[in-house]
């Protein structure tokens, strides 16, 4: 019945790309490997705080990013596994250059990470279950970064409308989760990141958990993003129960932080997040390891006074 446990980035994937997701609550198998596709799409308008477009004189301005994550993982054991994961990322924007602006769409693969877990913990009887796993990993350095060399560095507490920036990146990950204020694909750096998830089961309730955490270097062109925390949870019930299928619903909160980035020693206006977002989920789980899970969510909380767009929804 574990399985019903099923199965993030962070990932932040991705923008925000988390590494986990509740599909990786399952319990391990020794020496199988597994195979999973994920996807996170995110929909952006400007914010409250922004000029409007025809009063922008440079910009690159978000309108939809996507990321396709797709990640092969291996059991060592019922307790050890890796995961490679590859995302090829999407995004679409209007470009604005001298007060003219044009839609333009750039897409490619972004950062390629690995990532060890284990579980330290697992338990599973007829009426209850309890799951726990963590996991470190390194990104490294894939995704395209030229975008990053036509950076304009604009000081702390300038407009953010002066900044060709407004994109998010991905970080990584199973769902990857999006985040941070961003402007390429890639990141140019080699980071490290670590991350937990956690499951308790009392009959046809649950409890999920997720949490992430990026710790970023300095990559190409001087420009270190910041450091970035991600993290979900929230209880579900499971409408159908049984050995062949689960199918539960859950209400997820998820969140999104991160400082402002860095170039040159100058910290860039508009690239801090500070997002909570809320909404239902579905969680399926099938014979032979199959699961899924899909989600819409909407932003309740932002808190990026600088940020010249911002989420309007987003699905995973």
């Amino acid at each position: 019945l574990l399985a019903l446990v099923l199965a993030p980035a962070s990932s932040l994937a991705c923008e925000t790309c988390a590494m986990f997701s509740a599909t990786n609550l399952r319990e391990g198998k020794e020496n199988t490997f597994s195979v999973s596709v994920s996807e996170q799409f995110t929909e952006y308008q400007l914010s409250s705080s922004a000029p409007s477009l025809n009063s922008i004189g440079n910009a690159d301005v978000l309108k939809r990013y996507s990321t396709t994550q797709f990640s092969l993982g291996y059991d060592i054991t019922p307790r050890w596994g890796f995961q490679l994961s590859l995302p090829v990322i999407v995004r679409e924007f209007d470009l604005i250059k001298q007060y003219r602006r044009s839609a333009e769409s750039e897409s490619g693969v972004g950062d390629i990470s690995l990532l060890v877990d284990y579980t330290p913990y697992s338990a599973r009887e007829l009426s209850y279950a309890v799951h726990t796993s963590v996991y470190a990993g390194l990104k490294t350095p894939t995704g395209d970064t030229g975008s990053l060399e036509d950076q304009i560095v604009v000081p702390e507490g300038e407009p953010a409308d002066l900044v060709l920036d407004a994109a998010k990146h991905h970080t990584g990950g199973g769902i990857p989760g999006l985040q941070g204020q961003v402007l390429a694909l890639g990141s140019g750096s080699w980071d490290t990141f670590v991350g937990t998830g956690a499951l308790l089961r009392w009959e046809r309730y649950l409890v999920l958990g997720t949490a992430e955490y990026t710790f970023r270097s300095e990559g190409d062109f001087e420009y270190r993003y910041a450091d970035d925390l991600l993290w979900s949870a929230g209880p579900a019930v499971y409408l159908m129960l049984e050995d062949e299928l689960t199918i539960a619903v859950q209400g997820l909160l998820s969140g999104e932080y991160k400082r402002k980035d860095v170039h040159d020693g100058v910290k860039v206006s508009g690239t801090a997040v500070n997002h909570l977002f809320a909404g239902p989920a579905l969680i399926l789980t099938g014979a032979e390891q199959l699961a899924g899970e899909v989600s819409f969510q909407l932003p309740v909380y932002t808190d990026d006074p600088d940020a010249l767009v911002v989420p309007e929804w987003r699905i995973k």
